[in-house]
Parts: C-alpha cells; structure tokens; sequence
C-alpha cells in the first residue's frame, strides 16, 4: 500500500470518529483518545516492532505473547515470543489501528480502560467489554515498542 494511499485511509478515519462524541461515546475518553493518536501520527512513527498480549474469546495459541513487525504502518508478521511459532498477521493491529478500535468499542456501548505511554503516546494497556452481553471482553497490551526494527 503506498505512503500516500495509507496517509488518505488514516485522515478518512480521522474525519470518521472526529463526530463520534454525538453518538454516545465517552466525550472526555473519547476525546483523550482522539488527542494521543493525533500525537502519535504527528511523532511520524511507521516502521516498528512490538510485543503484544492480546485477550479475547479466540484461539488460545493467540492470547500468548507476540512479537508483532509493522512496516510503512501495516501489521506484517508476528511470532510467538515464547517458540518463535508464526501467528496470522491479521489478528493483530498496528498502533494506529488500535485508536481506531477503542473509540469504535466506545461507539458499540463498550466500557473501556485505556492507560498511555507518556512519550510517545500510544496504548500501552487497553481492556474493554460491553456490559451484559456475552464474550464480548477484549484486551491488548503493547510492550518494548522499538522503533524502526519492523521486518521487510
């Protein structure tokens, strides 16, 4: 995906959530959201690598550790921290998804908790479920983000 196309997708989704707090949300969570991922895209930060904890109703071998590489802003491999085992990249989100998915879990009438790093801006810990309605918990925990170490 170029540069360009990928810049695009990120200001649509901007524009899309910039309304969201007429919808329902959370305003002050909502707008606290909206600020650090503006912060983070200002930062300019889109090769990387993390470690990611991801906790849902999902296959077990996927709620272990991961090491997730995102390159040019896209989520391209992850592997299981604990045997090197290669997980599908899909079903992990390169940081600037995850505000994109906390503020649609607000807009869905999700309870969530969400705790920044204060540098760079990015979750470190969110936990969101919606009351009252079955599997629906969802957790992701971002550890030693380095930056530019994602694979090509």
């Amino acid at each position: 995906m170029t540069r360009i196309l990928k810049r695009g997708i990120r200001a649509a989704l901007a524009v899309m959530f910039a309304g969201c707090a007429v919808l329902g949300l959370d305003d002050d969570l909502a707008d606290e959201i909206r600020d650090r991922r503006d912060a983070w895209l200002e930062l300019g930060i889109e090769t990387y690598d993390y470690e990611a904890r991801v906790g849902c109703f999902c296959p077990p071998d996927l709620t272990r550790a991961h090491r997730v590489s995102v390159v040019d802003g896209v989520v391209v491999a992850a592997t299981a921290v604990e045997d090197g085992a290669s997980a599908d990249p899909a079903w992990f989100l390169a940081i600037d998804e995850l505000y994109v998915r906390m503020l649609r879990r607000l807009n869905d009438g999700a309870e969530v908790t969400v705790t920044f790093d204060p540098e760079r801006h990015h979750p470190i810990s969110i936990t969101s479920f919606i009351p009252d309605a079955a599997d629906s918990g969802w957790s992701y925990d971002v550890r030693d983000l380095r930056i530019g170490t994602g694979e090509d």
